[in-house]
């Protein structure tokens, strides 16, 4: 059965394998329009449902189940039972029971034939959103944090595009097979063109998640400025091809930082911990509208308990200090619990 809406999908059970041949069959019925969440960790999905969530299917093992699930915003659950005796649906509960010891095929047919109408799943296709990162102070781990995120993001079967706007663009070490973008994407990226999506995607690298390469000059030389990466960011993103744009945002504070926010649909805002970190995001603050609370997210990094400083500022996420951040890769990055949980927020 091959279902062509989107749907935001959890699967949890101790057995990798197990989850693994789920996974499979739903990726092909919902021919990839899905955000699939594996989960194996008791513990991860303890602390995941701290906080509000929100998912159109969960299967969740029978002792991995807590009851308090569904008072979160999940339009179907189903349990997965260790015996074959106790399954159907549980109205008292809102929940399906079927046997876990069933084949993936048949667990899967049982789970999109017993859809409630009402189901987002059968309704919902989500758009594209841009997510910018921000760091007034240079040295913050912005572009870790940036690859990280994006790495993260593509384990969730997301299609992700990263694109870094640092004036003198080094991101490339932390590609893994580091290489400046093709001579001459510059003529039509500062005109402007209509076709600027025919020409960028060539261009564009696959790794584990989409990036769009380095100019090897400086942009400023080029002249070259957040006009012309705005307007990219805003084709990609109508073209569909892409679930998350990310904008790696260079650390300089000017009139363009705030277009490029209000164009954002998810802003990042990171600062290291220290006092001048925490001090240049007070300025920061009293210069930006974040009263759409929903829109921003705010990070410390660099995160060290003994060293912890004062300050009166919430933050959503703390990212412990990472030894050798731009060293370890972003696949071992996405991997970090924190980061992991910061992805979350964005499926």
């Amino acid at each position: 059965m091959k279902i062509v809406s989107y749907a935001k999908i959890l699967i949890a059970d101790n057995d990798e394998k197990y989850i693994i041949a789920l996974e499979r069959l739903f990726i092909d019925g919902y021919d990839r329009h899905c955000s699939l969440t594996a989960i194996t960790d008791m513990e991860y999905i303890e602390r995941l449902f701290t906080s509000p969530q929100s998912f159109d299917i969960m299967i969740i093992n029978e002792q991995m189940f807590d009851p308090q699930f569904v008072k979160h915003e999940i339009d179907n659950i189903f349990v997965l039972a260790e015996s074959n005796e106790n399954i159907g649906h549980k109205p008292e509960m809102n929940i399906s029971m079927i046997y876990k010891y069933s084949s993936a095929k048949e667990i899967y047919n049982a789970v999109v034939s017993n859809l409630s109408p009402e189901s987002a799943a059968s309704t919902r296709r989500k758009s594209a959103e841009i997510i910018s990162i921000y760091s007034p102070s240079g040295g913050s781990g912005k572009t870790v944090l940036s690859f990280g995120l994006a790495a993260a993001l593509s384990k969730k079967y997301k299609k992700v595009l990263y694109i870094g706007m640092d004036l003198l663009q080094s991101f490339g070490s932390f590609m893994k097979n580091p290489v400046f973008i093709q001579s001459g994407f510059e003529t039509p990226l500062k005109s402007k063109s209509e076709y600027i999506v025919d020409v960028a995607e060539p261009v564009i690298v696959n790794e584990l998640f989409s990036i769009l390469p380095p100019f090897s000059k400086s942009l400023t030389s080029m002249d070259i400025g957040c006009s012309e990466y705005l307007y990219l960011a805003e084709k990609l993103k109508e073209s569909g091809n892409y679930d998350n744009i990310i904008i790696d945002c260079d650390s300089s504070f000017v009139r363009d930082t705030s277009k490029i926010m209000s164009v954002s649909d998810k802003v990042i805002i990171l600062t290291d911990q220290s006092r001048s970190g925490f001090y240049k995001l007070e300025r920061l603050l009293n210069n930006i509208d974040c009263s759409e609370e929903s829109k921003f997210t705010f990070v410390c990094g660099k995160y060290r308990k003994e060293y912890d400083l004062a300050n009166e500022i919430n933050f959503s996420f703390i990212i412990p200090y990472i030894e050798s951040a731009d060293e370890i890769g972003y696949e071992k990055l996405s991997d970090i619990n924190e980061i992991e949980s910061l992805a979350m927020k964005f499926i």
